[in-house]
């Protein structure tokens, strides 16, 4: 199999020996995910709302957010919140208007920072606050590293309230208050909530505070879960501990969902069965995040925030061709990469630095090309003489912390472990980043691969059946530090292949008489034919057809032997 590749330590017998849990290969999944006890795997598997989600009070200065926020009540303030333009940031920001109107704010209104003008509080929105004369500025998903912007609110008497999740910076703002996870001065047990996730913590101590007078407090706040879920997948946050709990509900919630916006979603994508954490990563985060990246984030904020269905079918309509028009775009610059460069014109980092390319679309690019190169990748764009570059990875590899050790070429970066946005000082310095990033990388990792994808075990297609479909099953919500299953199965032959899909890109193959799917496959079974032995890693699901269903194996990837 492809080198990228590495099957995960089998557990020991002792372990498999003092587990409750039967099945052997669930339980292998099980001991991958670091789960080492019986308590460890019940909590994992049960997810508990009254357990896992911490109290969020914890937060050193969230009486003070709480105070402050009920004060502007009392005084009729008018308080603007600044979203960032993705869907953490998007979602952060419904969250927040929804708890805030809910307490009785009357005065509110939202800004979003677009992803041309840089992330947070902008100077073009700082200059929109003064006019507005507003009294009271939270942040969502962003502000952390907005000092400059902050000092001259202040100098204004605006007071700042930032919640964020991003890496924190060497000089924080000094803002009224910080809610973050990542600061070294914060004892919060999960360092890993999404930026929407800080919003629900600042929801949940509002709900709790004495002056909160509504009545149904619990079900407003649990009604909140379905945004929450959103925000934390699309951002990629671990799914474990809290985060698990919180999509593990959200994705309740969201089968039921009261928010209009997400409603017309769903039903414009014709989802009919239960909703999944993967209908989330590949179907409802990527349209809403299409908006931010190709400036119309606020129709995205919109389209959640809309209290009339008729309104949110429309607003989905239009997102549909805003996904459309991204996609065209991302697609020609894909284009263009793929004519100007190969895999042999890296070394061991991919620096790619385009003329014009749309600022917003970068860490998209960024996330396509990982698979392609194996490689963590930095895509620049140059335009308005400045550049911009947004950086991603995957495996073992601190990008942030790579970035840090050459944060004199910027002007300014933030991000978090896999992914990392920045503005060069001057274009004039690209020629020395690229030089000195490839140095250090090689420095960095002169004895280490970076791991890309893990196999969790190696079985036999006779062990592909309900029972250990339902075993995987158990293991939902899937994302980030718990990934969906990927299996081995070695030294078997091709009996059939047939080329299916109406592009003609996806392959039917027949093993041992079970039927398997290739999807997009062109690119590995061009030189496989039918009687090759072959090494495939294999996800399980589900395929339903005319109210039939049948299991459905998925070939990721395939190796002629």
């Amino acid at each position: 199999m492809n080198k990228e590749w590495t099957v995960a330590k089998q557990m020991p017998a002792s372990f498999k020996k003092k587990s409750d849990y039967a099945h052997h290969i669930i339980l292998q999944l099980l001991y991958n995910r670091g789960l080492k006890t019986n308590k460890e795997i019940n909590d994992f598997l049960v997810p508990d709302y009254y357990r896992d989600l911490h109290d969020p009070f914890i937060f050193k200065q969230m009486k003070k957010v709480v105070g402050r926020i009920f004060l502007s009540i009392k005084k009729d303030e008018k308080i603007v919140i600044v979203s960032d333009s993705d869907t953490d940031g998007i979602t952060s920001g419904v969250v927040l208007y929804a708890i805030l109107k809910k307490i009785g704010v009357k005065n509110l209104d939202i800004y979003i920072s677009g992803k041309e003008d840089g992330h947070g509080i902008t100077n073009s929105i700082v200059d929109d606050i003064l006019l507005a004369k507003a009294d009271l500025i939270i942040t969502t998903d962003c502000g952390i590293s907005d000092v400059e912007e902050v000092k001259k609110l202040n100098k204004h008497k605006i007071d700042v309230i930032i919640t964020d999740h991003h890496r924190e910076p060497k000089k924080l703002p000094d803002a009224l208050a910080i809610i973050n996870p990542q600061l070294s001065s914060e004892n919060y047990p999960n360092k890993v909530l999404a930026g929407v996730g800080v919003c629900f913590k600042v929801a949940q101590a509002l709900i709790k505070d004495s002056r909160c007078d509504f009545k149904n407090k619990e079900g407003f706040e649990k009604w909140l879960l379905d945004l929450v879920a959103i925000g934390t997948i699309s951002d990629c946050m671990p799914l474990i501990g809290e985060n698990r709990a919180i999509v593990k509900y959200g994705l309740i919630v969201l089968n039921k969902t009261s928010n209009f916006g997400i409603k017309a979603l769903i039903n414009r994508l014709l989802i009919k069965d239960e909703l999944k954490s993967r209908d989330i990563s590949f179907r409802i985060a990527p349209k809403i995040n299409a908006c931010g990246r190709m400036n119309s984030a606020k129709i995205a904020m919109d389209l959640l925030l809309t209290d009339n269905f008729a309104m949110a079918s429309s607003i989905s309509n239009e997102i549909e061709k805003i996904v459309y028009q991204r996609q065209k775009k991302v697609g020609e610059i894909l284009k263009e990469i793929s004519i100007k460069h190969k895999a042999v014109d890296f070394e061991e980092i991919v620096i790619i630095l385009g003329n014009d390319w749309p600022f917003a679309l970068l860490g998209i690019i960024s996330n396509r090309l990982i698979d392609k190169y194996r490689k963590p990748v930095i895509i620049l764009s140059k335009a308005n003489d400045k550049i911009k570059g947004s950086a991603r990875t995957s495996g073992d590899f601190d990008l942030f912390n790579f970035f840090s050790k050459l944060k004199k070429y910027f002007s300014d970066f933030g991000g978090h472990y896999s992914a990392v946005g920045f503005n060069l000082k001057n274009p004039d310095l690209f020629p020395d980043f690229k030089k000195q990033a490839i140095k250090l990388f090689k420095k960095q990792f002169k004895d280490k691969k970076i791991k890309h994808k893990t196999i969790d075990a190696k079985i036999q297609i006779e062990d592909i059946d309900w029972e250990l479909y339902d075993g995987i099953l158990s293991l939902e919500p899937f994302g980030k530090a718990n990934k969906e299953p990927v299996f081995l199965i070695t030294k078997v032959q091709i009996e059939t292949i047939r080329v299916v899909g109406k592009n003609n890109n996806h392959y039917q193959i027949v093993i041992q008489d079970r039927k398997m799917i290739h999807f997009n496959g062109t690119d590995k079974m061009d030189k496989i034919k039918q009687g090759d032995k072959v090494d495939i890693i294999v996800q399980i699901g589900v395929n339903e057809w005319n109210g039939q269903k049948e299991l459905q194996i998925k070939i990721i990837d395939i190796a002629k032997l």
